[in-house]
């Protein structure tokens, strides 16, 4: 709609200025869909896999804060960790219910 609107009358700076800014912001969320592909396809490391299994431990044993703390400090230490995300944020929601 801006692009038309500048088309139509190129002295419009209301028009260009949110264009512009419209244009920046696509470009920042195109960054930072690529930024979280680039981590999803991150391989976790053989540390994040260990503390992966130690926090599914805590979690049979229903220990729902342990493991939620536990995945934070390890993601702290290692990036790799990350690709955990979607179980850390299942075990964050379980553990506020309980």
């Amino acid at each position: 709609h801006y692009k038309n609107a500048l088309k139509k009358n190129p002295s419009n700076q209301d028009a260009r200025y949110n264009y512009e800014l419209l244009k920046k912001l696509i470009q920042e969320q195109k960054n930072q869909q690529d930024q979280n592909k680039n981590q999803k396809n991150q391989e976790p490391s053989e540390y994040a896999k260990q503390m992966k299994k130690k926090a599914e431990e805590l979690v049979a044993q229903r220990n729902y804060n342990d493991a939620y703390n536990l995945m934070q400090m390890a993601l702290q230490k290692d990036q790799t960790v990350s690709s955990f995300n979607d179980f850390i944020s299942r075990i964050k929601d379980v553990a506020e219910i309980k």
